[in-house]
């Protein structure tokens, strides 16, 4: 008997991993760039945001060409970023972590400051009970987290885009 093989369905996770990695030092570097507060280290954070956009649309044709033999469904490549946006979210996590505890460890809370400072020169006005929670909310894990968070979520919509774009039959 003749049996037919199915199609074996490409794995993305060693390929969003290894990239994803790329990607996390991207974001970190840019992170550590523009809290130093150097006007040009900033201008040059911003550069490496934006060339991130690039890098990803890159990883993804990569993967697709490289991996799913040239073809790639929309579902695949969303999922392809959104992945890889997963494991950049953790290595830059690592970096800001490694960055807000040891590093500057003071970055936080001057931050903090700053705002408050600047919300009562608008002449808004906070409560102690306000201010509390959020000095106790500006924490270099819950800063982490929320960065973790923000990177999934950005990737989950940018991977909409490059998923219509990228997709090939």
């Amino acid at each position: 008997m003749d049996e037919q093989q199915l199609p074996v369905m490409p794995n993305p996770f060693t390929h969003s991993m290894k990239y994803g990695l790329v990607l996390g030092v991207c974001f970190g570097v840019a992170f550590i760039l523009s809290a130093i507060g150097i006007t040009g280290l900033g201008v040059l954070s911003w550069l490496i945001q934006i060339s991130t956009l690039y890098l990803v649309w890159l990883f993804t044709r990569n993967y697709r060409e490289t991996e799913c033999g040239g073809t790639m469904r929309f579902m695949q490549a969303w999922s392809y970023v959104l992945l890889l946006f997963f494991f950049a979210a953790l290595v830059g996590g690592i970096i800001k972590f490694f960055y807000l505890q040891y590093i500057a460890p003071g970055y936080l809370g001057e931050t903090l400051s700053q705002s408050l400072l600047l919300l009562e020169q608008m002449q808004i006005e906070f409560s102690s009970e306000q201010i509390d929670l959020l000095q106790s909310m500006m924490t270099p894990i819950n800063y982490v987290f929320q960065a973790i968070m923000g990177d999934c979520f950005l990737g989950l919509f940018l991977g909409l885009f490059y998923g219509l774009i990228l997709k090939k039959k």
